[in-house]
């Protein structure tokens, strides 16, 4: 491994850049510009040594890394396609400053960021538009394996509905404080750019953090929880923070949890709700939210069954708050992650009470996002049979079971379950001190 020194980085990070759009990315190419992007990098950084070999095999590997684009399954029928026309105009500087921060500072490779913004694009364009008039509300689900970069893509799907113009994001982090804590971290480093710790709304006197100590401008936008381990939504906590829903963008990363999203949906009912004559409830009007559920199939699932008497639906608590805080938004998009997605496409698709809304099935769209080619899952070690007529391939398991057999003396087949063993097996005694290191 080479030593990261700045100039090593500098010369990286312009290299990536001339790489990025050159085509066929040959061998050559990738040499020319490890050298060139050398030579720029050691101007700069008045003579430093530069490892040209080394930097040469990281691009070689950085862009060796690959992935199969998403496919999706739509509904159309309440859909305005929206992004092709708009697209043009919009100014994507959250999501520019997201994709030099995974280039750069979290080493992602070029050919998976651009299958990043390829699968983000696809999920941003069957939400609704942000500018379009009310009342309208997207219910889709994004499935990817586990450990293969869910966070990152809802990520990138945030940075690009606030350049979109979605003024609200809620992420629902899991059920354990330490989670949400986590995320909101992630969430810091890759939308916000300051420490939550710190300071919640957007300062000059904030701790810079992530895309925050990228060259530029500070981009806008707050946040009302943090990344501290009772850093939760608090009623008081965003009073005092003194943001308006509607104006600049704010993020919150919420635990499911009935009683906050209970307060949560109190709050924003209070600050930005008005009442409706029709239905007598208080709706937020013209605040677009993106809702997004994160292991969208833990407890966001209502799991209690229709009473026999034919009455309105029981619900469970988280839920119904979910579904009560979507409810109460004039515009609202709601797209869950999950690696195990069986439980949330079983939702009734009919299901809806009138305190709730409708259910959390994914009516609007689901969209399976591909692992990138140096993922490591199950199929990869235990091997899998393919599928000829399914488009499955098959794969041979990794050559990493040996069959032990020096244990049959301390341990006989059938013995007793209070037979001493005896001297250990050397297999386990090894075992044992591999453990151990």
């Amino acid at each position: 491994m080479p030593e990261r020194t700045a100039a090593f980085v500098q010369a990286r990070n312009l290299a990536i850049l001339m790489l990025r759009d050159t085509t066929p990315l040959t061998p050559k190419a990738i040499h020319d510009a490890a050298v060139d992007a050398a030579a720029m990098a050691i101007k700069r950084a008045s003579g430093s040594h530069m490892d040209i070999d080394a930097l040469e095999a990281e691009l070689r590997h950085l862009f060796s890394v690959s992935a199969e684009g998403a496919t999706a399954l739509d509904d159309e029928a309440e859909h305005k396609p929206w992004l092709p026309t708009r697209k043009a105009a919009i100014e994507w500087r959250f999501w520019d400053r997201y994709v030099t921060y995974l280039e750069h500072d979290f080493g992602m490779p070029p050919p998976i960021v651009q299958k990043l913004h390829e699968s983000t694009d696809m999920i941003l364009e069957r939400l609704e538009d942000p500018m379009r008039a009310a009342p309208w509300d997207s219910r889709g689900m994004v499935v990817g394996s586990v450990q293969s970069g869910k966070t990152a893509n809802y990520i990138g799907l945030i940075c690009k509905a606030i350049d979109a113009g979605y003024k609200l994001i809620v992420v629902l982090a899991g059920i354990h404080s330490n989670l949400r804590a986590q995320t909101q971290l992630r969430m810091d480093e890759g939308v916000l750019g300051f420490d939550t710790q710190k300071s919640r709304r957007l300062d000059t006197n904030n701790r810079w953090i992530g895309v925050g100590r990228l060259p530029g401008d500070k981009l806008v936008v707050h946040s009302l929880t943090s990344s501290a381990e009772r850093g939760d939504f608090n009623k008081n906590v965003a009073d005092n923070i003194g943001v308006m829903l509607g104006g600049d963008p704010v993020v919150l990363v919420v635990k499911k949890n009935s009683s906050l999203l209970r307060n949560l949906s109190n709050w924003v009912l209070h600050v930005a709700g008005s009442d409706d004559s029709e239905t007598g409830k208080r709706v937020i009007r013209e605040v677009p939210l993106l809702l997004i559920d994160d292991e969208a199939d833990n407890a966001s699932i209502n799991t209690k069954s229709r009473p026999a008497d034919g009455s309105e639906n029981s619900v469970t608590a988280i839920n119904g708050r979910i579904r009560t805080l979507l409810d109460a938004f004039d515009k609202s998009a709601y797209v869950g992650y999950t690696a195990t997605p069986f439980a949330n496409i079983f939702i009734n698709p009919d299901s809806e009470t009138p305190t709730h809304g409708e259910d959390l099935f994914p009516r609007s769209f689901i969209i399976s996002v591909k692992p990138p080619s140096n993922y490591v899952g199950p199929e990869r070690v235990f091997g899998l049979d393919g599928d000829p007529d399914a488009g499955i391939p098959a794969h041979d398991a990794l050559p990493i079971v040996r069959q032990i057999d020096d244990y049959g003396a301390a341990f006989p087949p059938k013995h007793r379950s209070d037979h001493e063993p005896g001297e250990l097996p050397a297999s386990l005694r090894r075992a044992i001190r591999c453990f151990l290191l």
